[in-house]
């Protein structure tokens, strides 16, 4: 199962269990004000394409913008 945190990480849990290390961290992403990782959805078709996406907000020139990025699963990456 992946879980999106909102301080920018998205992280696994296997067999019950919080794996240690996140799967990804968004080095752009502050504890502070509005920002963070506000969603995680999976590819319609992701059985076959392993694409998940993720919507983050961050400060860009004092500015928070969102910003949507595409991934791809690949089983342990």
């Amino acid at each position: 199962m992946l879980v999106s945190e909102r301080p920018g990480r998205i992280r696994v849990i296997e067999k019950g269990q919080l794996l240690p290390e996140p799967l990804y961290s968004f080095p752009e992403i502050s504890e502070k004000g509005e920002e963070g990782l506000l969603s995680l959805a999976l590819d319609p078709n992701y059985p076959n394409t392993g694409f998940l996406y993720a919507i983050l907000a961050y400060q860009k020139n004092g500015t928070i913008v969102d910003k949507v990025m595409r991934f791809r699963d690949t089983g342990s990456a």
